[in-house]
């Protein structure tokens, strides 16, 4: 089912970062965040129901030894 989100654009560039390292889908990852979320006891009043923090990779240039712990989605599906 097709469906529109106003998710934080912090909370997107991790999910489609996980997408990438894993070489799945965003809307299969997307999907596992939401059922992780539901799954999770009821946040009390006044706390963020999402309160799992994805970990955001640093990828490192064998050739430089440059290290780029901020890159974007679209960066790294240039990377070869």
């Amino acid at each position: 089912m097709k469906t529109t989100l106003d998710l934080p654009e912090p909370l997107v560039r991790e999910m489609k970062l996980r997408a990438v390292q894993e070489g799945r889908k965003l809307k299969d990852v997307a999907a596992e965040v939401f059922r992780a979320g539901l799954r999770a006891p009821k946040a009390s009043t006044g706390k963020k129901a999402y309160t799992q923090k994805l970990e955001t990779p640093i990828f490192a240039c064998e050739e430089s030894k440059a290290r780029a712990p901020h890159m974007s989605v679209t960066e790294l599906l240039h990377l070869e």
